[in-house]
């Protein structure tokens, strides 16, 4: 059980990691004050953040039984 309930913390904790960092990333695409600058890192971010989300969600699914 102890194992268990600490995975999931770790997992927990990974994503409030990621989430931290994506609004701190968003938070940087607003003081840019080029427009195209700004749609262009806000498009790369999204890009990344849907990558990174894909990756992890096929990493910690369990195998099929």
């Amino acid at each position: 059980m102890y194992k268990e309930s600490s995975s999931q913390l770790g997992d927990f904790h990974n994503r409030l990691d990621m989430t931290q960092r994506f609004l701190l990333a968003d938070g940087l695409c607003n003081t840019i004050t080029d427009a195209n600058k700004k749609d262009d890192t806000r498009c790369a971010l999204i890009k990344t953040i849907a990558k990174i989300d894909t990756e992890t969600s096929q990493s910690t699914m369990p195998p099929d039984k």
